[in-house]
């Protein structure tokens, strides 16, 4: 079996054009997706995109302000 290395980004790309369609007709490409293993770890992309939006929301929200 052959092996192809793609990019983290263009991963995400590529799931992003799935999300984006008629749902039904793409969900197994999706989980398919969802599922793939970052090499060397047991990290799913699905766990990863999710990881890397938390560190994105975590820096963009406001620091909580006393109100002493």
């Amino acid at each position: 079996m052959a092996n192809f290395n793609i990019t983290y980004e263009e991963l995400k790309t590529i799931l992003s054009a799935f999300e984006n369609s008629i749902y039904r007709n793409v969900v197994g490409y999706i989980e398919l997706l969802h599922a793939l293993k970052e090499e060397g770890t047991d990290l799913t992309l699905k766990q990863k995109i999710q990881l890397e939006n938390a560190v994105i929301n975590a820096v963009q929200e406001p620091a909580p302000t006393s109100n002493e």
